[in-house]
């Protein structure tokens, strides 16, 4: 088939957690079958998309009318793509058996290399692994004493959560702290009813301040 020097990285919401910045900087080699992805599977993601002007063509080489293939276009077309699970397995999926050929791994103008690399290592649990543990929660302003810690709060408790988050290093073979910026706290009664962003303190801990909601229920964080 046809090969093209794709060079749409942006189909992850964070790609850095997948493919390093050298490995974006770069085009890869690339000659296959796409995949579509439901954007409704909030478990799958595009590593590398098709360009804007990608379609799914006829024997003739035109855009197929058929129903099915309608939307298979443009940044839709995912080139390769990643799975994690619920259970925390990963996969990752391709098209393209020559991505991974030699020939095209030879070329130090292209990513195939560095592509291959970082994907293999995210699959096998070599990088973006996270643990979390120390998790805390204590009373700031509301019925009871200050720093107290309740198996039940009431409404409009003002409290203080705080956990500590690790990233495994494979090449230190050590768990670091976690770099990440954009962890969130959730108040839930069946859904998300009251997000809060984490902010770290100066030993890297993740705390949050929020406020119980005034919604008659029982609510989880």
């Amino acid at each position: 088939g046809e090969v093209i020097r794709a060079t749409n990285y942006g189909g992850l919401g964070d790609t850095s957690s997948v493919l390093r910045a050298g490995t974006k900087s770069k085009p890869l080699l690339w000659s296959g079958v796409g995949a579509y992805l439901d954007p409704r599977n909030p478990l799958a993601s595009q590593a590398v998309a098709g360009h804007s002007t990608t379609f799914c063509p006829t024997k003739k080489g035109f855009v197929s009318k058929k129903k099915g293939l309608r939307k298979f276009t443009g940044t839709d077309v995912s080139l390769v793509s990643v799975v994690q699970a619920r259970n925390n397995a990963r996969v990752v999926v391709t098209g393209s058996l020559s991505m991974l050929s030699d020939e095209f791994m030879a070329d130090g103008e292209t990513s195939n290399r560095e592509l291959s690399v970082d994907v293999t290592d995210w699959v096998l649990g070599y990088k973006s692994v996270l643990r979390h543990g120390r998790i805390e929660h204590s009373l700031l302003e509301g019925m009871g004493e200050r720093g107290e810690t309740k198996d039940r709060y009431r409404i409009k408790d003002k409290l203080a959560v705080s956990m500590k988050v690790e990233e495994w290093s494979a090449a230190k073979q050590e768990w670091l702290p976690f770099e990440g910026e954009d962890l969130q706290l959730e108040f839930t009664m069946l859904d998300p009813h009251l997000r809060k962003t984490f902010s770290k303190d100066a030993e890297g801990t993740f705390v949050a301040e929020v406020v119980a909601p005034d919604v008659y229920g029982g609510f989880k964080f």
